[in-house]
């Protein structure tokens, strides 16, 4: 299990990463793209890649063995299995001592913050929901959309939106008397702006993640990333709509004088994100501008690209997971496999024998005098008997013209006497 969450957050990381890189293109472009592409992100830590692969590896592919088996298949196959799953699904045994005591501290751990997060956010939300109970309604100055309600609360910090469906758009009390008619069209405008993107909603899922996965700080991250590219979506908008950034950027002015800005991350409001630098975008008249086609097809391919890709996982990799448990079940496949790694051995080992005699008119005197002058990297394990230490060597005949010269090594053999699938023994290979 451990190992299954790690390499989900790894996959959560990678696909987090990719979108940071695709906002960094996007930059001169329309805020909410780039805001749909960090929700993107966030959705992510809910929808693991083994879902969609699992997906995939149901889909009717019968390939034939040596498809399988092909070189270029399995190389690509478990290339990409490898980069989705780094980390093996028994992590557990070496990123946890394996104690009885070691799973529940860790589980423990996660239940103490995971409590900590949802009992702050549901302290936000009783505050707001008491403004709400002590607020009254109020005659709005401007049009308000269908299903949207305009409430004055003494008890609120600053204007926001509450709800997910039938939303309510309280404002603090007094706060027509400090705004002139412009400004407060500007707020108001801002505020509904919320109410048609479904922010609340949105940013209800994204707390829902930050509380599960509390421990990322990426998923933090990703969390100011939404808030701002948020607050600039709306910027943009009360820009196109109404024309008039000096009185916008005047009306939060005099709402951050009057108001401190709101902790409640469940209530949007016009004074989040970073107030200084939306001043400057507003008082500049900065509106990003529409995706042309070119990187709408770059996205739309993006996207594709990230649904198929696990899917390709799931049927590139469930064949050779079929194939090696039906290997499993089969015990002359497995004798079959032990035997091609012994004649892999031998072969390297006799080529290096024959190498050294070739270089030095001589046979060596022992394999791990091969290792010692790099004719091999290291002995081989026999497969048969599990030890690299249990070959058995042929001495060469002395030599007549030399006799103080050692023998050497000139042939060496599997020290199993177990007999071969072909009725040999692997002595004799």
């Amino acid at each position: 299990m451990i190992g299954e969450l790690t390499n989900h957050l790894w996959q959560s990381t990678i696909f987090a990463f990719v979108v940071a890189l695709l906002n960094a293109a996007l930059r001169e472009n329309r805020a909410h793209v780039r805001y749909w592409l960090w929700f993107a992100a966030s959705l992510k830590f809910f929808l693991p890649f083994s879902l969609l692969a699992s997906v995939g590896s149901q889909l009717r592919w019968t390939p034939t063995e040596s498809e399988i088996t092909g070189p270029a298949t399995r190389t690509v196959s478990l290339a990409i299995a490898h980069l989705a799953q780094p980390f093996p699904v028994f992590a557990s045994a070496t990123a946890i001592p394996q104690t009885d005591w070691a799973l529940p501290i860790v589980v423990g751990v996660w239940v103490c913050g995971f409590v900590v997060i949802v009992l702050m956010r549901l302290w936000g939300w009783r505050r707001i929901r008491a403004a709400v109970r002590s607020s009254t309604p109020l005659t709005p100055r401007v049009h308000l959309q269908a299903g949207v309600r305009l409430r004055s609360s003494p008890d609120l910090l600053e204007p926001g939106v509450v709800g997910f469906w039938r939303s309510v758009l309280l404002v603090p009390a007094g706060l027509e008397e400090c705004l002139t008619p412009p400004q407060l069209e500007a707020v108001l405008a801002h505020e509904l702006c919320h109410v048609r993107r479904r922010d609340n909603l949105t940013a209800a899922f994204h707390m829902l993640v930050e509380a599960v996965f509390w421990f990322h700080p990426l998923v933090w991250w990703v969390g100011a990333r939404l808030v701002e590219e948020r607050e600039r979506a709306c910027d943009e908008y009360v820009l196109q709509a109404l024309g008039q950034p000096l009185a916008y950027a005047e009306g939060i002015l005099n709402v951050c004088k009057l108001y401190v800005e709101s902790p409640l991350a469940c209530v949007p409001g016009v004074t989040a994100s970073n107030v200084s630098k939306r001043i400057e975008d507003i008082m500049n008249n900065r509106i990003g501008v529409g995706l042309n086609f070119s990187r709408r097809a770059a996205l739309a391919f993006v996207a594709v690209v990230g649904l198929a890709a696990p899917i390709v996982v799931g049927m590139l990799t469930e064949p050779l997971q079929a194939q090696s448990v039906k290997r499993a079940s089969d015990p002359s496949a497995l004798v079959r496999t032990k035997e091609t790694v012994l004649k892999y051995s031998l072969f390297k080992m006799r080529e290096a024998i024959d190498k050294f005699h070739a270089e030095k008119n001589q046979y060596p005197g022992s394999l791990p005098q091969l290792v010692s002058e790099g004719y091999i990297s290291q002995i081989p394990t026999d497969p048969f008997t599990n030890r690299f230490n249990s070959w058995k060597t042929v001495l060469a005949k002395s030599d007549p013209n030399n006799p103080s010269a050692p023998a050497g090594i000139r042939d060496v053999v599997s020290g199993s006497e177990v007999r071969a699938l072909d009725g040999t023994l692997y002595s004799t290979w």
